[in-house]
């Protein structure tokens, strides 16, 4: 975006605002995705949401409880790498629940990271949007994140003082319509 090989971007990490219009798309949640076969599954049955549950948003019912992220902490986890915005929550979202996770793997992606979790190999955190635009998994078990680094807003920008031509007024307009 920046040397102009794009002219709109949809992100969730914030950007300079000097240099950059922005526009609120929606919010999303970041969730615990766990493999369905993990032990520590039977120690958070109470807290446990299938893709149904976040389907219907009930992750996002501020009396849904939250899941003790402790009841993980001798699992796997599949992480991303430093330097996103993704895993600088993940590393604030566990500093907070007081765990050191045991990260196996560190990756550039975050289906990536899911992928490996529906195979089994460690927890990942996703966000609810990508949850929402995957099929039904009975191999993945997903938790509600009680912290305020799970939720984040994204956001469409574009540079300021760049010609924005008619089809991009217009995408601009139906992917984010005013309230």
């Amino acid at each position: 975006l920046f040397s102009g090989e794009l002219d709109i971007i949809i992100d969730n990490y914030a950007l300079e605002p000097q240099i950059y219009h922005r526009k609120k798309c929606f919010d999303e949640n970041l969730l615990l995705a766990v493999p369905a076969a993990f032990d520590s599954n039977h120690r958070a049955a109470s807290y446990q949401l299938s893709f149904a549950d976040v389907e219907k948003n009930l992750h996002r019912n501020p009396r849904f409880p939250g899941v003790p992220l402790k009841k993980f902490k001798d699992d796997p986890f599949v992480v991303l790498r430093a330097h996103n915005d993704t895993r600088e929550r993940i590393d604030a979202i566990c500093r907070r629940a007081g765990i050191q996770p045991n990260y196996i793997l560190k990756l550039n992606q975050v289906m990536t990271t899911y992928r490996l979790t529906q195979f089994g190999m460690g927890i990942s955190i996703v966000s609810d949007t990508l949850v929402r635009h995957l099929h039904a998994d009975p191999s993945v078990i997903y938790y509600k994140i009680d912290a305020p680094e799970a939720q984040r807003d994204v956001y469409l920008y574009h540079k300021k003082n760049a010609y924005l031509t008619r089809a991009m007024q217009e995408f601009i307009r139906i992917a984010v319509p005013e309230a």
